[in-house]
């Protein structure tokens, strides 16, 4: 997001260029994304009010007090940038990272597959967006283990049988809900 350039949208193809620098041997490799609706309304907008001259598309357009230093220039501390906006907001603060893990539980929790959801995160190898889901999944098994170490009231099952033709057969079962026992004592 930081360093998205003019260049790298194309409204024609509804598509927007991402970069990264986390591949093998520090290459610089892209990939052109699906621009979404909301996403190609909200960039257009921007584009009306952002300096014309600038190359970069995130450029700090008023001089905030958290952005003093950063006035019409590309946003490049991104921590520095979260830190200061999320103390603004007077949330605890969180690196932007932390988006990319909401994304991934967010759709996970929406059924998405992991095939999907590595498509969305631009993973190249499908172990690296399990361990985004990681947390997630253990939160749900510990979830599902609790759930099922709840212990329903204690039951006897009575088996009713019918004789016919000579053989025993089922006829449906009952299920009684065992009485605590009274002690002897009280």
């Amino acid at each position: 997001m930081w360093g998205i350039k003019i260049e790298d949208l194309d409204f024609s193809r509804d598509q927007i260029r991402l970069w990264t620098h986390k591949r093998k041997g520090g290459k610089k490799e892209a990939d052109w994304l699906p621009m979404t609706e909301e996403l190609k309304i909200a960039l257009e907008e921007w584009l009306k009010v952002r300096p014309v001259n600038a190359e970069y598309l995130s450029v700090c357009l008023e001089p905030l007090p958290c952005l003093v230093d950063r006035y019409g220039k590309p946003f490049a501390t991104r921590q520095k940038f979260m830190k200061k906006l999320c103390t603004k907001a007077g949330v605890k603060p969180f690196g932007l990272h932390a988006i990319r893990h909401l994304t991934a539980s967010t759709l996970y929790a929406k059924g998405y597959s992991l095939a999907h959801i590595q498509a969305v995160l631009r993973h190249k190898n499908p172990k690296t967006t399990e361990r985004y889901l990681r947390k997630l999944g253990l939160e749900q098994v510990r979830d599902a283990l609790n759930e099922g170490l709840k212990r329903p009231p204690k039951t006897k099952v009575v088996r009713l049988r019918k004789e016919t033709d000579g053989t025993k057969r089922l006829e449906k079962a009952k299920i009684i809900p065992f009485k605590k026992r009274e002690s002897a004592n009280g």
